[in-house]
This record gives C-alpha cells, structure tokens and sequence, in this order.
C-alpha cells in the first residue's frame, strides 16, 4: 500500500528525472526516508522526524553524512511545501 507521501515522492522523482537528472542515490536515500516516515506512522514531514531519520542509520556516524541525508529530506519537505502549504513539510 503507497502512503501519500510515498505518492508524492515517486511523482517527484519522476518529474526531476523527465528533466534530465539522474538521482540514482538521491531516489535511494528519498526512499529510505519515506520508509522511515511510513515506520513512524507520519503524514507530515516535521524538523525533528527528518533528524532523527538521518542519525538513526548505522552508516551514519559522521555529521558530513548526516548534513547529506538532512539534504534530501529538506529538498523534499520543500516540494511538498509548494503542493501543499497548509501542513507538508512544516516543522
């Protein structure tokens, strides 16, 4: 079963890939987040979500990977701001 958010971010992927861009691992770490977000039962993307997703990863124990994974998470939290600004993204 897809969760809205996991809508949105394959619609976005696929936007950005129709534009030209790769994101083989951009997509990949997106998922991992969306996972996370469907684990935690979210329906918005909130500040505090999105850093204890990018710490929670065992390969991520150094900040420079964190900042990269924080990334990702806020590009997206930010297209779902744009499709929805009453509640996507806040936080």
């Amino acid at each position: 079963m897809s969760t809205p958010l996991r809508v949105h971010a394959e619609d976005y992927l696929a936007m950005r890939r129709a534009l030209g861009f790769k994101l083989t691992t951009f997509g990949q770490t997106l998922f991992s987040f969306i996972g996370y977000l469907d684990d935690e039962q979210a329906t918005v993307i909130t500040s505090d979500l999105a850093v204890a997703w990018a710490r929670a990863t065992p390969r991520s124990v150094r900040e420079v990977r964190w900042s990269r994974r924080l990334m990702v998470a806020w590009i997206f939290a930010r297209q779902m701001k744009v499709l929805d600004p009453s509640d996507r993204g806040s936080g």
